[in-house]
């Protein structure tokens, strides 16, 4: 194999991707006999573009993928998307100029899928132009049936041990959105900056 005098990385990068994904070079294999080595990183939520902080901490992760894989490991390492919840439907009203209340709520949940799916696009392209070593074979939105599923599941696996309860409690209330917000919501700079 012979290197070109100048690297080109428009071309080069483009090349090498497309050879990665043919090549099945990040696949996971189901069948494979290697132990698997899993990484379960929480879904990037679609509340708008992503940043420097989520390409510095995919970059760890990815970082972990690749050594492990070094190693003999079957290494399964998808990527989801979080857009089943506040952040996604804020950020629908902001590109559309719309409320929830103002068109109903079909309307709007067609309007919450395709901004996300727009947006996870975009979200996946970036990744791909990092090179993250994600196997895009297996993606997931948390909006999806099978993510809800599971996500009752494991509540109500939470509330048959007695770890999930109910009582009355203070909470964190947006009177624009009409909702409670949960304290995570609040440590978000965009969230804070619209419900502080």
């Amino acid at each position: 194999m012979t290197l070109p005098k100048r690297y080109n990385p428009d071309t080069a990068e483009m090349r090498l991707q497309q050879q990665w994904q043919e090549q099945g070079t990040y696949h996971f294999d189901p069948n494979s006999g290697a132990p698997v080595y899993s990484i379960d990183t929480p879904p990037p939520t679609v509340s708008g573009h992503l940043h420097l902080g989520h390409v510095y901490s995919y970059s760890h992760a990815d970082f972990i993928a690749r050594f492990w894989r070094m190693n003999g490991r079957n290494v399964y390492y998808p990527m989801g998307f979080d857009d089943n919840g506040l952040p996604t439907e804020r950020l629908v009203e902001k590109w559309e100029g719309i409320r929830a209340a103002d068109i109903g709520r079909e309307a709007f949940i067609r309007r919450c899928l395709a901004v996300s799916e727009t947006a996870e696009k975009d979200y996946e392209t970036l990744w791909q132009r990092l090179g993250l070593s994600i196997d895009w074979r297996y993606t997931y939105r948390t909006i999806d049936d099978p993510a809800r599923r599971l996500a009752q599941w494991s509540f109500l696996d939470l509330y048959d041990k007695g770890l999930a309860y109910r009582q009355q409690a203070p909470t964190i209330w947006c009177p624009e959105c009409q909702t409670a917000i949960a304290q995570a919501e609040l440590l978000d700079s965009g969230a804070a900056k619209h419900f502080l």
